[in-house]
């Protein structure tokens, strides 16, 4: 009730997407109307293979949970800034429940990857993801206008120009 009066708030939705009687998408809403998770069922084999989560203040996206080795439990973590950005994807490539494999970027561009290559925990090797710097203007080669560089290939016989 709020202020006498009765307030109906959906809690949950089912969708089969693919008519074959197995649920593949679910939306659990929190007891305002929001939405807290959303399962999704991609190759429609009757079991989740993501659960993206929402902040309950900002209503965004905050955090993907993926299934990509069908173990049957998530081994792929996406989180996501406040601007709905990729901040951190966090892997599990052996199965363990423990991360082994991080890719960290900044403003939604990937910066570096980190590998744990023995499954100890601990980073044995980073990759920084840097883009060439572009060149300045003094660096940068002249545009080639029409008729300035023949590119006409020889003729056959190497002495004469088709035309």
């Amino acid at each position: 009730d709020q202020k006498g009066t009765k307030v109906d708030v959906l809690t949950c939705k089912q969708a089969d997407l693919d008519h074959d009687a197995k649920v593949d998408y679910v939306v659990q809403y929190d007891d305002d109307g929001a939405i807290a998770w959303e399962e999704y069922d991609f190759d429609f084999d009757g079991k989740f293979d993501a659960r993206w989560h929402y902040d309950k203040k900002t209503g965004k996206r905050h955090l993907v949970e993926r299934t990509t080795a069908f173990r049957g439990k998530p081994d792929t973590w996406e989180k996501f800034d406040g601007n709905g950005q990729t901040d951190t994807i966090v892997r599990d490539r052996n199965g363990d429940g423990k991360p082994d494999y991080w890719e960290q970027f900044a403003g939604g561009k990937l910066e570096a990857m980190l590998y744990d290559e023995d499954f100890d925990g601990k980073v044995d090797r980073r990759e920084d993801t840097k883009a060439p710097a572009a060149p300045t203007p003094g660096e940068m080669p002249a545009p080639e206008t029409k008729g300035e560089k023949d590119t006409t290939p020889p003729a056959p016989d190497g002495d004469k120009k088709p035309g």
